[in-house]
């Protein structure tokens, strides 16, 4: 059986004590909108992947496709609606699978009960 990856996307602030600095906003992925903190947000910008693209504005599951979990997921590219002034700097994903489980981050997170 075959079952696409579904995902959601959100921004949650990163508070640094003691900055006086507007917080820096992070970029996440999860598999349910119950994994979404109280703090998030949705992920306003463009989403483009191997399998297409897709403009973001609101709360909604964005469907990857049905192969490869990980390349999906590598494949991923972020371009967000960002006020003057801001910058946006991706971090490169990283595959934490081992000769024991090789499983992406993201499948391990949905089989894993809460």
């Amino acid at each position: 059986v075959k079952v696409p990856v579904g995902i959601y996307i959100y921004v949650t602030p990163i508070i640094l004590e003691d900055s006086k600095l507007e917080p820096e906003l992070m970029v996440f992925v999860c598999g349910h909108r119950r994994d979404i903190p109280d703090d998030g947000q949705p992920f306003k910008g463009i989403l483009r992947w191997a399998g297409g693209e897709v403009r973001l504005d609101a709360w909604r599951p964005v469907e990857l496709g049905q192969e490869d979990c990980l390349q999906l997921l590598t494949s991923m590219r972020f371009e967000p609606d960002l006020p003057r002034g801001r910058a946006w700097s991706p971090v490169e994903w990283e595959d934490t699978s081992t000769e024991d489980c090789k499983a992406c981050q993201f499948q391990r997170l949905l089989i894993n009960p809460v």
